[in-house]
């Protein structure tokens, strides 16, 4: 198939995608700005050691699936049902990753692949799996295979019924989409915030890392930090419970017990090993 029709393909089925997935009237979007120093901290570490460092990606993934462990009500998704519809409680935390794919001529092109129970494993972990899907292909990655399947051997109208399947059916859902997460960070590309709408009942975004001012000891001081988004629906939770959530989250992120007691690797207690050593000799 050329190239150009496979582009106008994708952007058919993409777009009826959108067009019956995202539902802007039924969700609310919270913003919080988050000081990076614990998260940083450890990532330096990680280079002091010659070892590779966590993306932030890793750790909001780490901190979220724990909010949702620790809020289960929040891992549901509306699904239609007769005569009415209906929530559904999804048995694991999967976490989605949006995936932006670099193809001249379908700028438009995005996908998402699933890091499954990420509640229990660790942050290195969950950047390996990032890692991969950052250089995911047609030929090592099956998600995006099975999309492409869709595209290029069934005609337009049949594989936009097909790609929204997982609408309909908690299983299809789960195999294709995760659960009711998705984690996207457009911060990579300069970006400050977002506020969108996305498929799933969650959308956590996190924006730039830079400098910003922010109140510490009752002193204004320059702090590393980024804009946490959460986008959630309303008919899952109302806005109480949605706060502690979000609270949650953004408190796991700044929580040092928390994130170093999610780490393969205990580089603290390096640390102290090395002074030690250095004490001694």
């Amino acid at each position: 198939m050329k190239q150009e029709k496979l582009n106008k393909k994708i952007f058919q089925v993409l777009s009826y995608i959108v067009k019956r997935e995202l539902h802007p009237k039924n969700s609310v979007t919270f913003f919080r700005e988050i000081d990076c120093s614990v998260i940083e901290n450890i990532r330096a570490q990680y280079v002091l050691y010659n070892l590779k460092k966590p993306s932030y990606t890793a750790f909001i993934i780490k901190a979220v699936s724990q909010a949702i462990a620790d809020h289960p009500f929040v891992n549901s998704r509306v699904f239609p049902g007769f005569p009415y519809h209906k929530i559904f409680k999804f048995p694991e935390i999967n976490t989605a990753v949006a995936c932006e794919k670099d193809m001249p001529g379908a700028e438009f092109m995005v996908f998402v692949d699933i890091i499954r129970n990420s509640d229990n494993k660790p942050i290195d972990a969950i950047n390996r799996e990032l890692f991969e899907l950052a250089n995911a292909s047609v030929e090592n990655n099956n998600q995006l295979k099975s999309f492409m399947k869709v595209i290029k051997n069934f005609p337009v109208f049949l594989a936009r019924q097909i790609c929204t399947l997982p609408t309909m059916f908690p299983s299809m859902w789960i195999k294709y989409r995760g659960a009711s997460v998705v984690v996207s960070s457009p911060s990579k590309y300069g970006v400050d915030s977002v506020s969108a709408t996305w498929t799933h009942p969650m959308g956590v975004s996190f924006g730039l890392v830079q400098k910003k001012p922010m109140v510490k000891n009752n002193k204004i001081e320059p702090v590393l930090c980024f804009t946490l988004t959460l986008n959630w629906d309303r008919r899952i939770m109302a806005g109480a419970p949605a706060a502690r959530f979000f609270n949650c989250l953004a408190t796991n992120l700044m929580d040092h017990d928390f994130l170093s007691s999610h780490l393969e690797v205990d580089v603290f207690n390096l640390v102290k090993e090395k002074e030690k050593i250095t004490a001694i000799a």
